[in-house]
């Protein structure tokens, strides 16, 4: 097959030629259409049309000059306008651009002189390493010179271009080859990543395909052998030298390719044993470097991804230990949050706006919960779900929620003098808790976490949400969260309710945010001595003692008030057949 390779400052590139008519010109004129196949040369001073190539099916090649002139490797010059038969391999000089047309099959003689060798990850690892089978040990400044250009190479950033360009060089300068370049494995076939070249005029350009693809097939290093070659009596030798370069899947995605030109550097004729050595090292410190850079850059994917969820010393906690997200059944703490009136704030505010407020909001109650070492579970609409005591213990996890309740409902204020204006309302905001045990676990993806609890718990905590409205009290708890508090944290009981879903009633707390004053503490113990009578059958002695209270207080309690039309409510179901009241003792609270 017929290749031709482009080369200057800004390009160094390979292709294959069908035949056909090829034009060849700057990237000017790139995207122009015709009846040609273009490429493009990445040269500013080359015309948009420099040459025309017509490749014909014998492989024979002529060449048509449409631009500035062109130099022939033997020196002859092609003027604008003149047509000229090539024979390849062929190299021609225009404006900074180096261009060499081969036939790839034409290497093919060289075949007898190619020997392997196997990559260390491939080979025994109890066989002794010797550093060169055929010929003396190197000199130790050389070996010096060899661990400088591993160093240098092993600290430049894996997969950048000064990354790729090192390993090149250092084919040059550590190796002691005439060209160096590092070819990338594409979906099409291989790209020049990076090339230095001994001598621009006269480094040969190109790279030898076929022996790339050999490569590529048995993940050994192939070389010209000089130990095979010597003596050999070859007018032209492109001696090459060609390593692979693996991913973490052991799957050669780059290849170390390194030529020996003759008469540029030296008159040796193949590649040495050594050399082909040094160039497998480079290519195995560049699978190392790529494998580096794949778990850095995982790492960093993951560590993204883990603080959206958790806090960062609970992300660098789960990258130490990602075991920790796989799912298992445990005891947690689970809060739910609503905005009252949301519909109607997002008619009046539009989507824009609307989106803007709860990207706002979100991001205040959100800072709260991680501030009190809280788990976001998801968010969804106007609310959103978080935990405790999951993926890591928490041994207060229950009084860390209620902290963190107490922390968002303290946002409230500052939201709304930054909101009141457009709503024309201030804020409001609910919140149920509640502990037990529930199936924690990572239920997204690689790439997406989603990490959360599911079971009964769950879902019990967000009716006990959903009671907040009915009572008009911005908090609840259940009782199974009330018994992990601490006496510190001051708890009223509002009722025992029967909530939707629940398999049996539920006692409801009220966590009112302190300090309180001895009044209203005795005020709420008042309340709590009322509904144990009112449950224990003795309506009249709670009915009289909330009468009491009503009268002694100036501010009426929104879950008092709630009771009161509860008991109310009682004189209706006076059953008079039966001669007795129905006391009910849970109020029903459907959803």
């Amino acid at each position: 097959m017929l290749e031709i390779a482009l080369h200057n400052k800004r390009q160094h590139e390979q292709f294959p030629l069908a035949p056909g008519v090829w034009m060849l010109g700057s990237e000017d004129a790139a995207a122009a259409a015709g009846a040609t196949s273009r490429l493009v040369i990445r040269d500013s001073h080359v015309p948009a049309d420099q040459l025309q190539l017509e490749v014909r099916a014998d492989g024979a090649v002529r060449l048509t000059n449409l631009g500035r002139s062109l130099t022939l490797a033997e020196g002859s010059r092609v003027r604008q306008g003149e047509e000229v038969s090539i024979s390849l391999p062929a190299r021609f000089f225009v404006a900074g651009t180096v261009i060499s047309l081969h036939d790839s099959a034409a290497s093919a003689p060289l075949d007898p002189f190619l020997k392997t060798i196997a990559p260390s990850r491939h080979t025994d690892e109890s066989r002794p390493f010797s550093l060169d089978l055929f010929s003396r040990s190197p000199a130790p400044e050389t070996i010096v010179r060899w661990f400088e250009a591993l160093s240098k190479l092993q600290h430049a950033a894996a997969g950048s271009a000064e990354f790729f360009s090192d390993a090149a060089q250092a084919v040059i300068d550590t190796v002691g080859l005439d060209s160096g370049l590092v070819l990338l494995r594409t979906a099409t076939g291989w790209d020049v990543a990076a090339s230095r070249l001994g001598s621009a005029d006269h480094s040969i350009i190109s790279f030898q395909r076929r022996i790339v693809d050999m490569v590529l097939e048995s993940k050994c290093t192939y070389f010209h052998d000089a130990q095979a070659m010597s003596g050999a009596e070859l007018a032209s030798t492109e001696a090459v030298v060609v390593s692979p370069i693996f991913n973490h899947r052991d799957e050669v995605v780059a290849t170390v390719y390194g030529i020996r030109s003759q008469g540029l550097k030296n008159q040796r004729i193949g590649v040495r044993h050594l050399e082909a050595q040094l160039v497998q090292l480079l290519a195995e410190t560049m699978t190392v470097g790529l494998e580096r850079q794949r778990r850095e850059a995982e790492a960093a994917r993951t560590r993204i991804l883990l603080e959206q969820a958790f806090s960062p010393e609970l992300a660098s906690q789960l990258q130490r230990h990602p075991e920790l997200l796989e799912g298992h059944e445990r005891e947690i703490t689970v809060l739910f949050s609503d905005l009252r009136g949301f519909f109607e704030i997002s008619e009046r505010l539009g989507p824009h706006e609307t989106y803007r407020f709860l990207g706002d909001v979100m991001n205040r109650l959100t800072e709260a919960i991680m501030a009190a070492s809280g788990v976001i579970i998801d968010y969804y609409g106007d609310g959103l779900a978080a935990m405790w005591n999951a993926p890591t213990d928490q041994y207060s996890h229950a009084e860390l929620a209620c902290r963190a309740a107490h922390a968002m409902l303290a946002e409230l204020p500052a939201i709304n003098a930054a909101w009141r204006e457009s709503l024309g309302q201030d804020l409001a905001l609910g919140i149920g808790i509640n502990t037990g045990l529930a199936r924690v676990g990572n239920a997204g993806t690689q790439r997406r976490i989603k990490y959360g609890p599911r079971g009964a718990t769950v879902n019990l905590a967000s009716r006990v949400e959903g009671a907040t409205k009915r009572l008009g009290v911005p908090l609840l708890i259940t009782e199974q969260t009330r018994r992990l508090l601490p006496p510190s944290i001051f708890t009223r009981r509002c009722l025992r309710a029967q909530l939707s879903g629940a398999a049996a009633p539920v006692d409801l707390y009220e966590v009112p945010r302190g300090p309180l004053t001895a009044e209203q503490m005795g005020r709420m113990r008042g309340y709590e001595e009322a509904l144990n009578l009112f449950e224990s059958g003795d309506l009249a002695a709670a009915s009289d003692h909330l009468v009491t209270m009503m009268q002694t207080e100036s501010d009426e309690d929104a879950a008092l008030h709630f009771l009161r039309q509860y008991i109310e409510g009682l004189r209706l179901e006076v059953n008079p057949a039966a001669g007795s009241r129905k006391l009910p003792s849970v109020v029903d609270l459907p959803k």
